[in-house]
């Protein structure tokens, strides 16, 4: 039997999470943005500084890893853009600096921080990259190459060049005050609002903990990684892909549909993304059964990279605290999810929830998370 694993720490840093720091940013033409509260020190990208304030706030959690040997904890953390901000005035000669802007420098920075010397990956995965990064830990930690494990994503996008890119796609919410904006799941959806985050986890097995002494938050039970195969930016029109992949994360924790109380949907407010996402979750749960669904991009933006370790974050926490977070800007419900979608923050009575993530790409992550008793 493979190891067990366990989320024993987590640290985030976002706008917040009632939809209260999206805000017109006149240098990013006046759209609204969801902009973190973190300080870069001198010469820092804030790409790094996104992912070091993430991990220093779960590290705070898990300080029992000092007794975990060095050569057995990895770091994954990555980002999809890189840093971005590189780019917004003439090509720099960056020299051996480069690095600094790579998708696999932010787990490089923390690696040397942390004199963590045990496996660890760095897979950008568009807006899934967060989510697949604990995946990849999970596997590494099942597979006994190490015993515990920092992973998760950072993105700093708030860029004139990454705003230029989305809003070229058409993919932007065209508001321009925060109560004008139709939210993920809204049947007037007509985009989303561009965020930034850093999000981090520890996973620890069995073995780390009779070092550490930590007491477990959550398990990760199962997750599973699937792709489309269809189309650069679209989602396969029917949700099967991402189907797929619930059924897959199920399967691997011996979970049937009906054991999901929550799922912590993409959701992204895209009219194309939102549809197949909620074919996708008619497709595993039916009719027969119902957990609640709700995102939560519409109160933190959409933080592309960061966004599935973000959210995996608030789901472990939301399973803790015994209350999911409701869907922020969505009014009118989607006809196909609306006897399902959590508007408001609800009560979250059962122990298992799914966290949904959808990159551009047809990537698709599932992770599935059950509540310590």
């Amino acid at each position: 039997m493979p190891p067990r694993v366990y989320i024993t720490a987590t640290g985030a840093v976002s706008a917040p999470l009632d939809g209260s720091g999206l805000r017109p940013d006149d240098l990013l033409g006046g759209r609204l943005t969801g902009r973190a509260d973190v300080a870069t020190a001198f010469g820092e990208p804030r790409l790094h500084a996104l992912a070091r304030v993430a991990a220093e706030r779960a590290l705070l959690m898990a300080p029992g890893l000092h007794a975990v040997p060095s050569d057995e904890k990895g770091v994954y953390v990555s980002a999809s853009k890189g840093g971005m901000e590189a780019f917004d005035g003439a090509a720099p000669d960056l020299g051996p600096g480069l690095w600094r802007f790579l998708t696999s420098s932010p787990g490089a920075a923390l690696r040397a921080q942390l004199g963590w010397a045990g496996p660890g990956r760095n897979t950008p995965l568009a807006c899934a990259t967060g989510a697949y990064s604990i995946g990849l830990a999970c596997e590494d930690l099942r597979a006994g190459r190490l015993q515990a494990a920092l992973a998760g994503a950072a993105e700093a996008s708030l860029t004139p060049l990454i705003m230029a890119a989305f809003g070229n796609l058409g993919a932007l919410s065209p508001a321009r005050r925060r109560e004008d904006l139709r939210g993920p799941f809204d049947a007037q959806r007509q985009g989303f609002v561009l965020g930034e985050a850093g999000a981090a986890v520890v996973l620890e097995t069995d073995r780390s903990l009779s070092h550490s002494g930590h007491r477990p938050l959550a398990e990760l039970m199962g997750w599973a990684c699937t792709s489309d195969a269809y189309h650069l930016t679209a989602p396969e029109p029917s949700g099967a892909g991402a189907a797929r992949c619930l059924r897959l994360a199920l399967g691997q924790a011996g979970l049937s549909p009906g054991d999901v109380a929550w799922v912590k949907a993409h959701g992204t407010g895209t009219a194309i993304g939102d549809l197949a996402e909620a074919r996708a979750l008619d497709a595993v749960f039916g009719s027969g059964s119902r957990p609640r669904v709700s995102s939560i991009k519409g109160a933190t933006g959409h933080t592309l990279g960061a966004a599935g370790a973000l959210e995996a974050v608030v789901t472990i926490r939301a399973l803790g605290q015994g209350v999911l977070p409701g869907t922020v800007g969505c009014r009118e419900p989607l006809s196909e999810l609306a006897l399902r979608l959590a508007l408001t923050d609800e009560a979250l009575t059962g122990d298992v929830a799914v966290a949904l993530s959808m990159g551009f790409g047809g990537h698709n992550v599932a992770l599935v998370f059950r509540r310590m008793p």
